[in-house]
């Protein structure tokens, strides 16, 4: 069976351990099957002859049994200094154009097991003090509970569609994509204090045309976020590549799907222009 590795990454977990991303294409579901049964091993072949093998896990046999798409492979190459070596051994073989296809190379870290946990911890934990902390700085600007609640609910919404968005395309949130998210988040709320401020703004004039001019500075802000990004995208490396994807997912959909939104819920809750 023939398939197309689109993501390499080498990662330390509960060992040294390679990770590959992988699409399998032209697979017949019986034929597949009937292979599964008496599947030794599997070989990864290259220019040269066999580069390595290793027997399935009885999660994959299962899975290819079900006829499952199976997106991703793990080879795991084992602990201490004989585990590395062997990563580092493919490391080089996957590096250096050995197998008959393309190989693009997305990442190369190593994080031990503990201090990956601790790194996760803490920008959780960093991520809900600067959602309080917006959340604060909100209610003291705008002293109401009706107008600072929302800006929040949107900037939760946010958070979702990133989320959702990023498992739809098949993207690692790591940290640089964590910081990515509370980036997108914070320039969410920065324009829905735009937006609001304007309406605000619009009981003494026009109120329609003090939201169009909220949403053109919100565009603007979006499309200079968005150039700065897609440079980023294309010439960075995993880690930055990771803080890029999720901020542009995160603006794009802000300026699309939330900032539209809260525009409507403000309008919903003050339709008379009072508070």
């Amino acid at each position: 069976f023939e398939g197309k590795i689109r993501k390499i990454k080498f990662n330390n977990e509960f060992g040294d351990y390679i990770t590959i991303d992988a699409k399998l294409e032209d697979i017949n579901t019986t034929e597949l099957k009937n292979t599964i049964k008496n599947m030794g091993v599997f070989c990864l072949i290259g220019r040269s002859g066999l580069v390595n093998s290793a027997p399935p896990s009885y999660s994959l046999r299962e899975e290819f049994s079900a006829g499952k798409a199976i997106r991703g492979l793990v080879l795991e190459t084992g602990s201490g200094e004989r585990g590395k070596r062997e990563a580092h051994r493919m490391e080089i073989i996957l590096k250096s154009g050995a197998l008959p296809i393309k190989v693009d190379i997305v990442g190369s870290w190593y994080i031990s097991p503990i201090l990956g946990e601790k790194f996760t911890r803490n920008a959780i934990i960093a991520g809900i003090f600067a959602f309080l902390g917006v959340a604060l700085v909100v209610f003291i600007r705008y002293r109401k509970p009706k107008l600072a609640i929302p800006i929040l609910i949107t900037g939760t919404s946010e958070i979702i569609i990133i989320l959702g968005v990023a498992s739809l395309i098949n993207w690692d949130i790591d940290l640089p994509a964590i910081a990515g998210i509370i980036a997108a988040v914070g320039t969410g709320v920065d324009n829905q204090i735009v937006i609001l401020d304007e309406y605000l703004l619009g009981m003494k004039r026009s109120v329609k045309y003090r939201i169009r001019q909220a949403f053109f500075i919100v565009m603007s802000s979006y499309l200079t976020l968005v150039a700065a990004m897609i440079p980023l995208f294309i010439v960075g490396f995993g880690m930055l590549q990771g803080f890029a994807v999720t901020t542009i997912i995160g603006a794009t959909a802000g300026v699309f799907i939330t900032r539209p939104a809260y525009a409507r819920i403000i309008e919903y809750m003050k339709p008379e222009g009072k508070f």
